[in-house]
């Protein structure tokens, strides 16, 4: 488990470590769409930080945070689970390699 410096908004404990960032739709309990999430008054500002750092060096973020994105709103339990699952695969995945692969530009030659 790690902590994230940049999520004090998820209780400021310790994230467990995932391989993906998307929750199984299978394992989210249907009852808990009913209940309000913990961490939903500060739910936009936590789905902006996360929008931010995918669009700045992490695309693979994406999808699972759209998916948040899409209950600001009406934030419910699953939400969190969403949201801590995003967390928790984004300090997995801190020293992965990312970035664009430079090739070599071919020399230039004056043609006369």
């Amino acid at each position: 488990m790690i902590k994230l410096g940049f999520t004090p908004e998820l209780s400021n404990k310790a994230v467990k470590l995932y391989r993906t960032p998307h929750v199984d739709e299978g394992s989210l309990v249907a009852s808990d769409e009913a209940d309000r999430g913990q961490v939903s008054n500060v739910a936009a500002k936590l789905v902006m930080k996360f929008m931010w750092l995918g669009r700045v060096s992490r695309p693979d973020l994406l999808v699972a945070i759209n998916a948040c994105a899409g209950h600001i709103t009406k934030w419910t339990t699953n939400d969190d689970k969403r949201m801590t699952r995003l967390a928790g695969y984004v300090a997995a995945t801190l020293n992965m390699p990312r970035g664009s692969v430079q090739l070599a530009a071919p020399p230039l030659r004056r043609n006369l």
